[in-house]
């Protein structure tokens, strides 16, 4: 999610082209496209597998608290796999603890979000990327020992996780500067962005599915690693920081992006970020402000969406997966559509520009990174807030009134960040995105 709204955010040009004519003769950077977009489908899937598997680990047994048992939610219905199959979990956490170990990932994510950006300007977008990945995937491996060993334990490795995929959000800006046109760059981010919804899709209903076989929840995270690790075989040998660099390109493609990239590339390394107008700027804090609250009920569902299902409507573990997956399935499917579609409306002239641009957020594409730093590290912040607030109203009792409160906070944040969005955004490029107005500062 961090990427798939920020950069529709921050390249005001995302409606410029149509899928169709996308990388047709651009094989390399096609091939960039396709590895990077499962490059974050691999991320998110080792970033929510927890979702789920906390679910089969902790068990789905009625809590108690002072002798009474609550059991105000939905009746069981066998016809519609909802049968109430009560089970002990391995692992005896209470709420607070799932919160706890839920959020954790957050804590280390927010962390290296900017640090990711400069290691992979000096160390190259390749290597930084790819290690993020790699290290991650190691650490998936540790968390069913770290998990029977002690909570605090677990929560380590998963923030340990959390700093190894900040870098990777980041980091593969330096690759786009390298090797897309800047033409391009837009709706290139856009596809590979996706990839990050698409591992939601794939992580929920595979979990749900592997948590139910012999190998139990330990299997959830021990796949995820190895998809992680496959993966990153393919990136090293195939993948490289600069067209220059890469053994298979050819001599008329590297020239059609270099051509382009080469005057752009220039202009990057002679520009400073006019950071007073940047953080009084009232267009880029109402930005900053959507993103929060997109980003607040978007990791409300990614991380207790299944916990919901299994301990109010009583879904098993394989439909839980496949029902949690939905809301991503569609998400996924809208946001490859969209910029096809606003690219038809515009130029058969349906909408105009200035309209387009305000449903996709512009503000100042020249400082496309340095926004996107900013406004992820900021969005990173409900990651660790929506399961911290979920477990303290929960408190032992997972009733259908106590999960109404906790949906009821989820609109209250869409309703006022929304509404502070709506009043001082704009689809103008702002003054300080010009090159003249740096100069005079």
């Amino acid at each position: 999610m961090d990427m798939q709204l920020s950069y529709r955010v921050f390249y005001h040009k995302s409606y410029s082209m149509p899928l169709y004519d996308l990388f047709s003769d651009l094989r390399c950077q096609r091939h960039l496209m396709i590895l990077g977009l499962l490059g974050f489908a691999v991320l998110y899937i080792l970033r929510v597998n927890l979702s789920v598997a906390i679910v089969a680990m902790v068990g789905t047994g009625q809590k108690k608290k002072d002798d009474i048992i609550f059991k105000e939610s939905c009746p069981a219905n066998e016809k519609d796999g909802t049968k109430e199959t009560v089970f002990e979990g391995e692992i005896n956490w209470d709420e607070k603890a799932c919160g706890e170990a839920l959020a954790s990932f957050f804590y280390g994510y927010i962390l290296t979000n900017f640090a990711g950006g400069r290691l992979a300007d000096r160390l190259g977008g390749k290597r930084v990327f790819g290690f993020g990945v790699f290290l991650t995937s190691v650490l998936a491996f540790l968390l069913p020992a770290a998990a029977r060993s002690s909570k605090e334990c677990f929560n380590i490795i998963r923030l340990f996780q959390g700093m190894t995929e900040g870098v990777t959000f980041p980091s593969i800006n330096s690759l786009m500067s390298s090797w897309v046109q800047p033409s391009r760059r837009s709706l290139f981010m856009s596809r590979i962005a996706g990839g990050s919804l698409l591992g939601t899709v794939i992580i929920f209903p595979m979990g749900g599915w592997l948590a139910q076989t012999t190998f139990g929840w330990s299997s959830i995270f021990y796949t995820s690693g190895a998809i992680g690790l496959l993966w990153c075989v393919a990136w090293y040998h195939t993948v490289a920081d600069h067209p220059n660099d890469h053994p298979f390109v050819t001599e008329e493609e590297k020239l059609l992006i270099l051509k382009e990239i080469g005057n752009d590339k220039s202009r990057d390394e002679a520009k400073s970020v006019p950071w007073g107008s940047i953080f009084t700027s009232l267009p880029f804090l109402a930005t900053i402000v959507a993103h929060f609250g997109s980003n607040f009920g978007f990791y409300f569902l990614l991380t207790e969406l299944p916990t919901y299902l299994s301990t109010v409507h009583h879904f098993n573990m394989r439909n839980n997966g496949l029902i949690s997956s939905l809301p991503y399935l569609f998400m996924w499917l809208f946001s490859v559509s969209y910029g096809s579609f606003i690219h038809y409306l515009t130029s058969k002239k349906i909408m105009p520009i200035y309209i387009a641009r305000t449903m996709s957020n512009a503000i100042a594409p020249n400082y496309a990174g340095t926004l996107t730093g900013i406004s992820n590290t900021v969005a990173s912040i409900p990651g660790f807030l929506a399961p911290i607030i979920t477990s303290a109203i929960i408190e032992g009792q997972p009733t259908i009134e106590q999960w109404n409160k906790i949906f009821m906070v989820a609109s209250f944040i869409y309703f006022v960040t929304g509404t502070f969005n709506l009043l001082f955004m704009s689809s103008e490029v702002q003054p300080w995105n010009s090159w003249e107005q740096i100069l005079e500062e």
